[in-house]
């Protein structure tokens, strides 16, 4: 029970399948320097034909992301008084999960769940099913009120 820490590699160099020689370093700093989103990646390949990536997300960074979100979500749809992300990853199948559910006026409103291998991805998808929801709320209630509002007025 500890902690397992990689400082560095025996070999710089990586070995394709068809013998080509190539230092990861490049790509993956690329990954990190290039994504706030990316804590960490580590490639690895033995002279297989593909190689492998494994990427560690920058938690701090999707959380506050996922936040804004909400925040956005939020302001478009005033009588919401509450919404709430649950993000978890499926470690067997490789992928995100991220519900949002959406309170309006103390009772559950909107429950959106969605799948993706990108964290940054999983969120924007669960947001935007939950707007695409809260925005049917809102016309089927526009709709009703303009109903009730046609049946009170007196015909000519």
């Amino acid at each position: 029970p500890g902690f397992l820490w990689v400082v560095g590699r025996f070999k710089s160099l990586l070995i394709s399948a068809d013998g080509e020689k190539y230092s990861p370093e490049g790509f993956e700093d690329g990954l990190t320097d290039g994504s706030k989103y990316v804590e960490q990646v580590v490639l690895h390949n033995n002279q297989d034909p593909y190689t492998i990536a494994l990427i560690v997300p920058n938690k701090d960074t999707l959380k506050e992301y996922a936040q804004k979100r909400m925040e956005k979500l939020q302001v478009s749809f005033p009588k919401v008084t509450k919404v709430t992300i649950v993000i978890d990853v499926d470690v067997k199948k490789h992928m995100y999960m991220a519900e949002v559910v959406a309170n309006r006026l103390g009772e559950v409103a909107v429950g959106a769940k969605e799948f993706s291998e990108s964290g940054k991805s999983v969120i924007d998808a669960a947001a935007a099913r939950a707007e695409r929801q809260l925005l049917k709320m809102r016309v089927k209630a526009r709709k009703g009120s303009v109903r009730a509002a046609r049946a009170d007025s007196p015909r000519n």
